[in-house]
């Protein structure tokens, strides 16, 4: 085949790829990259920061204030975090429900509340509950940062977004925090990714392990799409499964960042390794499809 011809055909390949590309929806992809991490809001869970809290409160030299009926808030929220361990969780609302009517401002009965609500998908009355716990106790970071991540799963980004501000105000240092505000600067509009990045390289660098921080790092850097954010994304992406092998989303856009590289050896390796492990039929028939066209390309 002469040498301008197959060139033609490489070209029309590259602009059919980016056409599906361009096609492929972003809001939908990464709202739903939300609601899966969503699953898994926080490495800490409300009711351990809870019991550290009353746990400071009986220290002799605390300098918190605490409830005069300690003892009885202590037995109620134990009783609460047992029935949790049981997955009586509606039992363990009741618990932590008795604690907070023994008295209303106590921030850590409202966090212990919250995490049980959250547990049964009841976000709404989770939120209510740390709203409350950021007012009574508004020099906690833990509990900004709570409320923050929860805010982000359902999608109410400017609300999160203050919410983490207001925490990480107060600690700087929390590589959960910087994560959900560079996911809720990012998904709010997909135009703030300047902001979005800054976020998500500082939580990678306080949490190189933790591969979903790479992966939503490695969204930002493809939808900012400056010079070089292509490669910066690719080591996004291959640090995502070298730490989870089982990543497969990644290797979907691994293969686009290839295309987009000019590498089409290396993107029909990562999207035949999706096509082999993914659970989503519709995609994995849509990427097929891209496979079948590279392919047939290559043997011209």
């Amino acid at each position: 085949m002469k040498p301008l011809v197959k060139l033609g055909i490489w070209v029309g390949v590259i602009l059919l790829l980016a056409v599906l590309y361009a096609l492929t929806p972003v809001g939908p992809i990464t709202r739903a990259a939300v609601r899966g991490i969503g699953a898994g809001i926080a490495r800490r869970p409300g009711i351990a920061w809870a019991r550290e809290q009353m746990d400071q409160e009986q220290d002799p030299g605390s300098a918190s204030q605490t409830p005069d009926n300690m003892d009885e808030i202590r037995s109620l929220i134990e009783a609460g975090q047992d029935r949790q361990g049981e997955d009586a969780v509606e039992a363990a609302i009741e618990q932590y429900r008795r604690a907070v009517d023994l008295d209303e401002a106590y921030a850590p009965s409202r966090v212990a509340l919250a995490g049980a609500y959250m547990q049964l998908g009841r976000n709404e009355e989770a939120i209510a509950e740390l709203q409350r716990a950021t007012e009574l106790a508004p020099d906690q970071a833990f509990v900004w940062f709570r409320l923050g991540a929860l805010l982000v799963r359902e999608e109410r980004y400017d609300a999160a977004i203050d919410a983490l501000e207001a925490g990480l105000a107060l600690d700087d240092s929390d590589a959960d925090a910087h994560y959900w505000l560079g996911v809720a600067l990012h998904y709010r509009t997909f135009e703030d990714t300047s902001r979005a990045v800054s976020e998500l390289e500082r939580s990678v660098s306080l949490d190189p392990e933790a591969p979903e921080n790479h992966y939503q790092l490695a969204l930002a850097y493809t939808n900012r799409d400056w010079p070089d954010d292509a490669a910066r994304a690719i080591q996004a992406y291959q640090r995502v499964v070298a730490l989870d092998p089982e990543q497969t989303e990644a290797y979907y856009h691994l293969g686009q960042l290839y295309m987009r590289e000019g590498d089409s050896e290396q993107a029909l390796e990562a999207w035949r390794f999706y096509v082999a492990h993914s659970d989503d039929p519709e995609r994995s028939e849509t990427v097929t499809t891209w496979i079948a066209t590279v392919e047939s390309a290559q043997s011209e």
